[in-house]
């Protein structure tokens, strides 16, 4: 893993633990939103104890829900396009892997398949196809981290990636055609690539030599949000689909992480221990205007 996004990784286990030493024990982080634009999923420690579990809220802090209760680690939730189910990873099957449930936490199912072998994650980092029938994710299971492709229901695994180096967060493009991805390959501390949707024609966006990852589709397709240190801090920067015109959106010293679009392409949530202390919540302006934290409820 590169030294930069290592970095990253320890700052938030260290926090994950510290947060498990207080009460009340807060660590709200990785949001995604409902396709209705009402709700939010994300993981969160608030509960004590250091188990991570999967929450919903809305966007004004109101109306918590909390999903899962279970010893294991649940993270990275994402809504299905028609809102009535919900991908997440999770450690509690031994492993790595991807879950699918109700949208209301009931029928929790995996999804990925079991398989033989010294790799830690079977599925990690999912993301559904706009017509819901699909989910991509990264997985190391055939020995390095590349980005897989499965049916809803389980079935049919197909490999999309098969380079050197890591490749994951994968999120596919808003009708289908493009997955956006990052990857390490060629030794560079991480860009942001595009492909084809069965994996065809990957193309580096970035090409810089600082840390570009987490890219997000604007719901037009016209953008991508992703997050990078090329500006000496851990900022969120949005560029036109191409590459081109990469812009700071956050501009803070402190840690800026893992961003999502709302449906109507207005907001843009995101985690950050900018107030100092735990990760929280976040909302901003499409333009990086009027940032907001998500209050607890």
């Amino acid at each position: 893993m590169p030294a930069h996004l290592l970095a990253v990784a320890m700052m938030v286990a260290l926090a994950v633990q510290a947060a498990a030493q207080r009460q009340p024990a807060f660590m709200n982080i990785n949001p995604a939103w409902s396709p209705d634009g009402e709700r939010l999923v994300f993981q969160s420690a608030r509960d004590g104890g250091g188990n991570v579990e999967i929450y919903t809220v809305r966007p004004d802090g109101s109306q918590l829900r909390r999903l899962t209760n279970h010893p294991g680690v649940d993270t990275h939730p994402v809504w299905s396009p028609d809102g009535r189910q919900i991908a997440f990873d999770s450690n509690r099957a031994g492993k790595w892997h991807v879950f699918v449930m109700n949208a209301d936490g009931t029928e929790i199912r995996r999804v990925t398949p079991y398989a033989p072998g010294a790799h830690e994650a079977a599925g990690r980092h999912p993301a559904w196809s706009p017509d819901g029938r699909t989910i991509v994710y990264d997985s190391d299971i055939d020995g390095d981290e590349e980005i897989y492709a499965i049916d809803a229901d389980g079935a049919n695994r197909r490999r999309l990636t098969n380079s050197p180096g890591r490749d994951g967060h994968a999120h596919w493009s808003p009708d289908g055609r493009s997955i956006a991805f990052d990857s390490t390959r060629g030794g560079s501390e991480g860009d942001i690539y595009v492909m084809d949707a069965d994996g065809a024609n990957p193309r580096n966006l970035t090409n810089h030599p600082a840390q570009d990852a987490g890219a997000k589709w604007s719901p037009d397709g016209e953008t991508l949000l992703f997050f990078s240190n090329r500006g000496g801090d851990e900022d969120l920067y949005r560029m036109h689909a191409d590459g081109g015109d990469a812009t700071n959106l956050t501009r803070n010293p402190d840690v800026v992480y893992e961003s999502a679009w709302s449906p109507d392409g207005r907001t843009i949530a995101f985690y950050s221990n900018r107030d100092g202390g735990d990760f929280e919540l976040f909302l901003m302006d499409a333009d990086g205007n009027n940032a907001r934290r998500v209050e607890r409820p």
